[in-house]
């Protein structure tokens, strides 16, 4: 069976490239979401398995952790992944907590403050995390829609997009995205795109005329994705730009990547892999 998808992506111009259906890789229970490291290890987390799953380009698993649990390497909903040339951050939400680990998947450290006393650095139920080019751990605070940063050794740093972010505050957050140290927020329950500085300044605010599932970014590009259709965000026009697959995939596409010069969709059960056709 083949696929060719013709994508439109915006970088630094508005390019046509086609790219081909290639191979699927892995076989997963409910995958929710991915990350690939600039090694091209894969680490995907799957939601009714309660793990987390270290791949290969070619599909072989490396290594899995998890399984149901509160205790170091355990999970309750992981529902994010975020990789580092080092470390690999998972966000484990109904356990309040992001745990982070080294690249093979050895546990290092976690990161919890739903029971502390200070209102300023409370975080609960987080939807997804990523790490700055400083190292900064930043976090999406469902419970208190608003977003956090911590400084590499867990101490809090600030949190913007609050009560006092005025247009900018964040409502019903869905997932984030980093790309040069500026942070993407899908909210509104994925009906719009906030946009924050790497100070935590809010800068932009792009609504959307349909529902998006999930933002993400990758190679200097930031994607979105609905349940069946995949998008490319433009910065400077403030365009979406459909990425036309055909056929469609058969299952929910639930994530997407861009690793040299391939496109990577994660659905529920699967990896589908696509290559440029130069």
């Amino acid at each position: 069976m083949k696929f060719i998808l013709l994508v439109l992506l915006s970088v630094s111009s508005l390019l046509s490239q086609d790219f081909r259906f290639n191979k699927e890789i892995g076989n997963f229970r409910n995958a929710n979401s991915f990350f690939i490291s600039p090694a091209g290890f894969i680490y995907v987390t799957d939601l009714n398995e309660n793990k987390v799953y270290k791949v290969d380009t070619l599909g072989n698993v490396l290594k899995d952790i998890g399984g149901y649990g509160w205790d170091e390497s355990g999970f309750d909903a992981p529902v994010d992944a975020y990789a580092t040339p080092l470390n690999v951050y998972v966000t484990d939400k109904n356990n309040h907590r992001i745990q982070w680990f080294d690249k093979d998947l050895n546990f290092l450290s976690s990161l919890q403050t739903r029971n502390t006393g200070d209102d300023a650095l409370r975080f609960g139920y987080p939807l997804s995390s990523g790490v700055t080019s400083q190292g900064d751990l930043i976090i999406l605070d469902s419970e208190n829609n608003r977003i956090i940063k911590f400084d590499m050794f867990g101490d809090f740093i600030t949190e913007f997009g609050g009560l006092d972010a005025g247009k900018f505050r964040v409502n019903k957050p869905v997932h984030l995205a980093l790309r040069n140290n500026s942070t993407y927020v899908l909210d509104s329950r994925g009906k719009r795109i906030v946009v924050f500085d790497q100070f935590g300044t809010g800068v932009n605010i792009i609504p959307l005329e349909q529902k998006m599932e999930n933002i993400s970014s990758s190679e200097g590009t930031v994607l979105l994705n609905n349940r069946s259709d995949v998008y490319s965000f433009d910065d400077r026009s403030g365009q979406l730009l459909q990425i036309a697959l055909s056929p469609l995939p058969e299952k929910e596409i639930r994530d997407v990547s861009v690793f040299n010069n391939h496109l990577y969709i994660l659905t529920p059960g699967r990896i589908l892999v696509y290559d440029l056709v130069k």
